[in-house]
């Protein structure tokens, strides 16, 4: 079997697992998959979990390269945990995000650890979803694995290179009025106009068109009392909205409240509570490894390769504040958390080609 093959059987076999949150006992299955496929080849691999959630580790732990990767994917129709090809292409939910790619790095890791390539690591984790924080997170903050560069192929496009994605919060914000019959609405305040004053406000300082600038995005909005009690001639007397906000570098959480709390004075609403921790990746372009593993791209395609940014998350924003130098790139494919999820099954071999020459030519 060659190397397409093999990734594509690899593939296939980890699509059929419905690993989404809301059907958790498929992870540890799926990652036993990856662990046989390991062991038939003599390799040696644990399954250990943290808060529930199980993570395969094969490797030493500190190690020059570490390749990770994540097995959890979002709902999707029955039909698409069975792959379907055609054109050069696989289609199926996780072929790009991320299945396709792990079995590239599993093929890839197979293949130098035969070759006695021993300070390597592979990492496949199962919550990059829902944040990553039981899975990439643990494993760097905790020291369980400890490497001096991670590739990690889940940003971007097609080989290009990723310099900056964003990082994510939910910031809750409260309205206050004063609550009266709807009849009568002089007598009150009503909240919902003072929340529309603030949203625009807000939708100023950060505008949401702009790819590589912070978002804030009102995405829940709800009046406790009117909507528990379905009253709908009562104005309420407070109002709360769920902000979803993308954080790109240099921004902070304490930028983003402080404008938050700024503009709200003028519209009697305030910060209550705030949910994540916000972290934007950035690298650093000029970095030598991240040259290399350019020039060994453009060399295998054929063509060049931009730098570009991101306004997606992923696990590389616990990885950078750590000061770990990470490369994000992703193979050809597209439409990720869609139905008509794709990936090219020729980039998926490029991808494992890449890997092995920027190991062997960075740590020979």
């Amino acid at each position: 079997m060659n190397r397409a093959q093999q990734i594509k059987k690899i593939t296939q076999e980890l699509v059929r697992f419905k690993t989404t949150h809301e059907q958790q006992r498929q992870f540890l299955p799926c990652l036993k998959i990856i662990k046989k496929w390991l062991e038939k080849n003599n390799i040696k691999a644990e399954i250990e979990t943290h808060n529930s959630f199980p993570f395969l580790i094969s490797g030493p732990k500190k190690t020059n390269v570490l390749l990770l990767g994540h097995i959890d994917v979002v709902p999707a129709p029955a039909e698409l945990f069975e792959t379907r090809t055609r054109d050069g292409k696989m289609f199926g939910r996780g072929v790009f995000d991320m299945k396709g790619v792990i079995a590239a790095l599993l093929n890839t890791f197979i293949k130098l650890k035969k070759e006695n390539v021993a300070s390597l690591t592979l990492a496949i984790t199962s919550d990059e979803e829902i944040g990553g924080y039981n899975g990439t997170r643990f494993l760097i903050q905790t020291k369980r694995v400890i490497p001096s560069i991670i590739i990690l192929p889940d940003g971007g496009d097609n080989f290009n290179i990723v310099t900056d994605q964003k990082g994510p919060i939910n910031l809750i914000t409260v309205t206050k009025g004063k609550g009266c019959h709807s009849a009568l609405p002089w007598a009150g305040i009503n909240p919902v106009n003072l929340a529309t004053g603030f949203i625009k406000k807000i939708n100023k300082e950060f505008p949401n068109r702009h790819f590589s600038k912070t978002t804030a995005t009102p995405t829940i909005v709800c009046s406790g009392d009117v909507i528990n009690k379905k009253v709908r001639n009562q104005i309420p007397d407070s109002l709360e909205i769920n902000w979803n906000i993308r954080i790109a570098h240099p921004d902070t959480i304490k930028d983003i409240s402080t404008i938050f709390n700024k503009v709200g004075s003028i519209f009697n609403t305030k910060v209550t509570e705030i949910i994540g921790d916000g972290l934007p990746f950035h690298i650093n372009k000029e970095s030598k490894k991240v040259k290399l593993w350019k020039k060994i791209v453009e060399n295998q395609i054929k063509r060049r390769v931009r730098f570009v940014s991101s306004p997606t998350a992923s696990d590389a924003r616990w990885i950078s504040q750590k000061g770990i130098p990470c490369i994000v790139t992703h193979v050809d494919g597209g439409c990720p958390h869609e139905n008509g999820e794709w990936v090219d099954i020729k980039s998926l071999s490029t991808l494992s080609n890449c890997i092995q020459k920027f190991i062997s030519e960075t740590y020979e």
